[in-house]
């Protein structure tokens, strides 16, 4: 972007393509009613139709759509949101690159969702003993940019009833896929010690349209130590889909609801 101030100004009629402009060439969603948007289909993504169908079959006898609190981690820009408030739910989301929580809140305005973005880091957001506890959270492509994340798994746990999670995971074939790019730590989580294993983003971190982690490295966990954590939390697991040869790694896609704690 450019630093004239006078570059910021426009003369054209508000409109959803002049908005959408402001962010020209660094969008990733397709966005409905604007052809300047990006390719990918993330506002009628499958994935988050089978969370919304899950949580309100887990709800439906304790609550209307419109009692739905939910919490989205990492809205990217915000078509997740879009798709949980046309559900008729409540929407809070946490994003830490400014950019994309700016998309967010173009997003939010432009399609008048039932939605609350809030700038910040969301794992001090867990940590804090007054954040609510939601029904629902969304996760999905943040795990795999965490330092932690099977800590980060534990503390979206401690915060909800039902979480859906989209995310990729480590596997042997990545390592004749990009021999050079992973290097095995170990990682703690709930007394037990899980391996790990850490990336570098490298020269990605210096496009205006990078969206992952805040850090210049992020670690990669097995699928089975993911589900381990979410089981010994008392969490119900159902695998929607699993893509051993998705183009940036093997992925999944999952709903888990609480045992113990009884819908609100």
């Amino acid at each position: 972007m450019s630093d004239r101030i006078l570059d910021h100004y426009t003369d054209q009629p508000p409109s959803l393509s002049n908005t959408i402009g402001i962010f020209k060439g660094e969008w990733s969603s397709a966005i409905p009613g604007c052809p300047d948007g990006g390719r990918a289909p993330l506002f009628s993504d499958p994935r988050a139709d089978y969370w919304i169908k899950k949580t309100n079959e887990l709800f439906g006898s304790s609550l209307t759509s419109e009692s739905i609190n939910a919490l989205e981690l990492g809205p990217l820009e915000g078509a997740h949101s879009y798709m949980f408030s046309n559900a008729g739910w409540n929407v809070t989301s946490i994003e830490s690159n400014s950019r994309a929580f700016l998309k967010t809140l173009i997003i939010y305005n432009e399609f008048n969702l039932h939605a609350k973005a809030l700038y910040g880091d969301f794992i001090p957001y867990l940590k804090n003993p007054s954040t609510p506890l939601f029904n629902f959270i969304a996760a999905s492509g943040v795990l795999y940019h965490m330092k932690n994340p099977l800590e980060t798994i534990d503390l979206i746990l401690s915060k909800c009833l039902s979480v859906g999670i989209w995310t990729h995971f480590y596997d042997e074939s990545l390592t004749s896929l990009w021999p050079n790019r992973w290097s095995q730590i170990e990682l703690s989580a709930g007394g037990t010690t899980y391996p790990a294993f850490k990336q570098f983003y490298g020269q990605g971190q210096k496009d205006q349209s990078f969206c992952g982690g805040g850090q210049e490295y992020s670690i990669w966990v097995q699928k089975d130590d993911i589900l381990t954590r979410l089981s010994d939390h008392g969490f119900d697991i159902d695998i929607h889909s699993c893509q051993m040869d998705h183009p940036n790694g093997p992925c999944m896609t999952l709903f888990a609801h609480s045992k113990h704690k009884p819908p609100q």
